[in-house]
């Protein structure tokens, strides 16, 4: 059986700013022409593509603004990052426990939902065929350059956000 082949054209051109300067309507449409493709075999682990950073918003009583910052699970401790808010903000010493709770909360809730994802994509793998994972493994891309000297030194194999790295360059 030969196989098939499929071309992909878009006439927008992405150089430097010409795609901030088109209208909304138009920048989407261009964000949507990139198709993606779930590559299982391609797929990262969730414990190593997960962000631990969290943002965090507290609202405090007596305080009319909420408090608004970034805490990362791995590198920072609940309890120190609260008591240099308090410090930092001139706030109140008893805002101290309130501000660990919100921080352990939001933790919490990341963790959750970053397991629901993991789980997801387990899923997702493990539905697709025998069949249809090793027609998916037999996939190959092909990147084509004009035939010039003019564009020797800068060929790339990179493609885009969703396919990564084509396996042949011409």
């Amino acid at each position: 059986m030969l196989g098939r082949v499929w071309g992909l054209a878009c006439s927008q051109r992405k150089a430097r700013g010409v795609l901030k300067n088109l209208k909304e309507e138009r920048t989407r449409m261009f964000d949507y022409c990139m198709p993606y493709i779930f590559l299982p075999h391609k797929q990262q682990d969730a414990t190593e593509q997960q962000d631990t950073v969290v943002d965090i918003i507290c609202n405090l009583p007596n305080v009319q603004a909420p408090l608004v910052f970034d805490f990362d699970w791995e590198m920072d401790d609940a309890e120190d990052m609260a008591k240099e808010k308090v410090e930092e903000d001139e706030l109140d010493p008893s805002h101290e426990k309130v501000i660990a709770d919100t921080i352990r909360d939001a933790v919490a809730k990341a963790k959750a939902e970053a397991k629901t994802k993991a789980a997801e994509k387990k899923r997702q793998r493990q539905a697709i065929s025998a069949s249809d994972a090793e027609a998916l493994r037999a996939i190959s891309t092909i990147k084509f350059y004009p035939r010039n000297d003019k564009c020797g030194e800068v060929k790339s194999k990179y493609i885009n956000r969703y396919y990564g790295q084509a396996d042949q360059v011409l």
